[in-house]
């Protein structure tokens, strides 16, 4: 198979929260649950962009079918 030398933007799934936050300044956990091909081809997943209604995930490695668990939180004391 060929692989990419050179993306122009990493691959990134965005996702829209349940319910609205207060803030951007909320955390988010990530965990990966599966994905297709070597465990050196997952790279780093991270969580950008965040606002008050949703945050991507990105993701710069090569794997393929990538399923991630996310939790949201805000803990206001």
């Amino acid at each position: 198979a060929e692989y990419p030398m050179f993306v122009s933007s990493r691959p990134y799934v965005a996702v829209t929260l349940p319910y609205n936050m207060d803030s951007a300044s909320y955390l988010v956990d990530l965990e990966l649950v599966s994905y297709s091909g070597a465990a050196q081809q997952i790279g780093q997943l991270q969580v950008a962009d965040k606002t008050t209604t949703g945050f991507n995930i990105k993701l710069n490695g090569t794997a393929d079918n990538v399923v991630i668990n996310w939790t949201a939180r805000k803990l206001t004391l």
